[in-house]
């Protein structure tokens, strides 16, 4: 059964390790995304979406 979330990538809540395949379009800028997990990082929203995807992705997954 699907999990759809609609919501901002900082508010899904899938477990480290989750998913085969991620595939998006990272957005860039210059400011930062409030994320508990993330925050001791001071990611601009660019490096945060590449983290979090990557900490998502099982080992030996495909990020594209």
């Amino acid at each position: 059964q699907a999990d759809v979330q609609i919501k901002g990538f900082e508010k899904t809540d899938y477990p480290n390790d989750f998913f085969d395949v991620a595939i998006g379009n990272v957005p860039f800028g210059q400011y930062k995304v409030a994320d508990k997990q993330y925050d001791k990082n001071n990611f601009l929203i660019h490096d945060y979406f590449f983290a979090k995807t990557l900490d998502k992705v099982r080992p030996g997954g495909v990020v594209a």
